[in-house]
């Protein structure tokens, strides 16, 4: 790894852990908990039809784009990942869903692509309907919010519906500036991801019209 890409990782991890929470980040009114607390009701059978054709502005994913993060993983180890999406779709949950290959890379070569599959609600919510570890309508699970539709700080959605538990993602920050090797980011949204099994919390950015750029120290460097 050369110095200057080690700059970039150690720069991006600085800047998670400050945040920024100023006067770019978008505001709602903390009192209106119905609006805020979204659960996972917009994907749900019954509010469907749902499309394997995702364009929601925070997390397009466009056939054919192949995005690569790398970095500090939790401000220590290194590791990269590819996000492709091949085009291809899956009967998942009781919808057709796009299927999305994350790809991690291991000692200069490539894992097996962890497959996830995604579907697009009416109101824009995209849906995660599995990720090759669970999947909805299967041992209890349910499908997850994964990002609204109307996203706005302060809401908060359930990701991963378990039978033992909920992963959620809560919106802290919306409209708000994030440098990256691949280049600044002018509209960028983060996410504060929670396990109620397992301790602590990580954070997800996504850029408008690029998706994933920011997953725990793992940062963007090309799209």
């Amino acid at each position: 790894m050369t110095k200057t890409r080690m700059a970039w990782l150690v720069t991006a991890i600085g800047l998670a852990m400050i945040g920024c929470g100023g006067d770019d980040g978008a505001d709602v009114d903390a009192g209106d908990s119905d609006t805020l607390d979204l659960g996972n009701e917009a994907c749900m059978p019954e509010n469907g039809p749902f499309t394997s054709e995702i364009d929601n502005p925070y997390l397009p994913f466009d056939v054919g784009s192949v995005h690569k993060l790398e970095g500090l993983e939790g401000g220590t180890d290194y590791a990269c990942f590819r996000v492709v999406v091949p085009g291809d779709t899956a009967d998942v949950g009781g919808v057709t869903a796009l299927v999305v290959e994350k790809i991690g890379c291991v000692d200069g070569g490539v894992e097996e692509p962890e497959a996830e599959y995604f579907a697009q609600a009416p109101d824009g919510t995209v849906c995660i309907f599995g990720d090759g570890e669970w999947e909805a309508g299967q041992d209890g699970y349910e499908a997850g919010l994964f990002m609204p539709g109307s996203p706005a700080v302060g809401m908060i959605f359930e990701r991963v519906h378990g039978p033992d538990g909920v992963e959620t993602g809560e919106i802290t920050e919306l409209g708000v500036s994030f440098e990256t090797p691949a280049g600044l980011l002018d509209d960028t949204m983060t996410v504060a991801e929670e396990d109620s099994e397992e301790a602590g919390v990580s954070l997800k950015r996504y850029a408008r019209d690029i998706g994933e750029i920011f997953d725990d120290g793992i940062v963007l460097v090309s799209y």
